[in-house]
């Protein structure tokens, strides 16, 4: 069973800390008592744990600084963030694709393998999104280390997959194919950090024979995970893999009459000069007999009426032949029923989808900055809006203090139906300041217009 814990942010000089506090349960302390806690009159007593001292003794890539504070003999274990971002953030601003999964997953594969030679358990680590932290570049991973987990490897990455399948971006044929296969793989009791690098490896080279060979999805191995345990996925997982499978149909079949739609122009023009030249022959021919008195004048306007209307009809019916198989051949509603019927078998129609969007608000609020060096104005006109110099960003600051992802600005409707405006830092580096006090990082505060709102010394007022 896991030890519960509570989430915190605290900001001191010159770092940003991540702070995971125990929260003993009815049913804890029982469990507890045989491992790292014990229970003294209904507050915690820690053990310290020598595998946490190797971690706060050791520079350890892949594992965020750790350091253990106690209150009241209760242990609040704090990690040092500074300088990252939560995975669960980078998620909302950017899908999920092929380079980012696999920078990742390598990073947690070699964290996972240096902390086996520290004889560390690896059962240990948390990948809830929100506390696996990224470098601004996603080179390296900062992963939280607590000894209070009780819960094994691969029930923990699944978990962690569940929720990458809901971010991933489904036009990346080979982010969907990896992941989705990742997935069931850690369904195996026997799952270990080798068969995730060996299986991302093996997936990793067929998936590129088979986009090098432009071979479509569905002549890969019936081993595929979108024909694996379909049952065990919900209504979305079963509409974004449709969504995938129908984008890869389509680009093969594109590729595959690339060709044809390069001729198209050429034997369309011939077609209509042909059919111009026998109008033009026709009518010539009417004109001479029309002058030569071989044709009166009404027969002469019947003839030309016929020879004009069976002209357009012929050009309509040469245009229709030569693009219709084509925008047929390419048409994406056309494609659904090339997949396989059984995608469709466990999907229920619920009814129309209705569209959820922010709260509506017909006055636009912005921030206007109130310094000199540079004329900025945010309008917010969408929720949530985030702020940072990444192109990424809703709006972006390209200046020096200001990090990747600096600050998210969200709106939520209240208990009285009004909408309510929040700010919220991002771990940035240099901070945000809401009326001159500084935001620990991931905490909502409550912003009304006319409260001042700074990025590093960069300040705003919300309108």
């Amino acid at each position: 069973m896991n030890a519960q814990y509570k989430i915190t942010y605290q900001k001191s000089i010159g770092q940003n800390l991540m702070c995971l506090e125990p929260i003993q349960t009815e049913d804890s302390s029982i469990e507890c008592v045989a491992s790292q806690l014990e229970s003294t009159k209904g507050d915690f007593m820690y053990k310290e744990d020598f595998r946490i001292k190797i971690i706060i003794n050791n520079n350890i890539n892949g594992i965020a600084k750790t350091h253990i504070q106690y209150i009241n003999s209760k242990p609040i274990f704090c990690y040092n963030i500074s300088g990252f971002q939560s995975l669960a953030v980078v998620l909302e601003s950017k899908p999920l694709d092929y380079n980012l999964l696999s920078r990742l997953l390598y990073e947690i594969y070699d964290t996972l393998v240096l902390c086996e030679k520290y004889m560390l358990d690896i059962d240990k680590f948390i990948f809830s999104p929100e506390l696996v932290y990224l470098s601004p570049d996603y080179s390296n991973i900062a992963l939280c280390y607590y000894p209070l987990k009780n819960e094994e490897l691969n029930l923990s990455l699944r978990s962690f997959f569940d929720y990458l399948l809901k971010h991933i971006n489904h036009t990346d044929e080979r982010c969907v194919y990896i992941t989705y296969s990742l997935h069931n793989h850690c369904l195996k009791d026997s799952f270990t950090p080798d068969m995730l690098m060996s299986y991302l490896s093996s997936e990793q080279s067929k998936v590129s024979q088979d986009i090098s060979t432009s071979q479509p999805i569905e002549n890969k191995p019936i081993s595929s995970p979108l024909t694996t345990n379909i049952s065990q996925y919900t209504v979305n997982d079963l509409n974004t893999t449709i969504h995938s499978y129908e984008s890869t149909l389509y680009k093969s079949k594109a590729s595959e009459n690339l060709s044809l739609k390069k001729h198209v122009p050429q034997e369309l023009l011939f077609r209509i000069g042909l059919l111009a030249s026998v109008f033009f022959i026709s009518l010539v021919t009417l004109l001479c007999l029309y002058f030569f008195n071989i044709l009166d004048l009404a027969i002469f306007f019947v003839l030309v009426i016929i020879l004009l209307g069976s002209s357009a009809l012929g050009a309509y019916n040469i245009y229709k032949n030569m693009e219709g198989p084509i925008n047929s051949l390419l048409s994406k509603e056309k494609l659904r029923e090339d997949i396989p019927s059984f995608y469709f078998d466990h999907i229920e129609d619920a009814g129309n989808t209705v569209l959820l969007s922010a709260p509506e608000n017909n006055n636009i609020h912005s921030l206007i900055y109130t310094g000199t060096d540079m004329n900025s104005k945010i309008e917010l006109a969408h929720y949530p809006f985030t702020i940072g110099k990444s192109n990424d960003c809703d709006f972006t600051i390209q200046n020096p203090i200001i990090s990747r992802l600096h600050s998210r600005i969200s709106c939520q409707m209240n208990d009285l139906n009004v909408p309510a405006y929040y700010i919220e830092d991002l771990n940035s580096t240099n901070g945000t300041c809401l009326n001159n006090l500084p935001l620990a990082p991931y905490e909502k505060h409550t912003i009304t217009p006319g409260d001042n709102i700074s990025f590093g010394h960069l300040t705003y007022i919300f309108r």
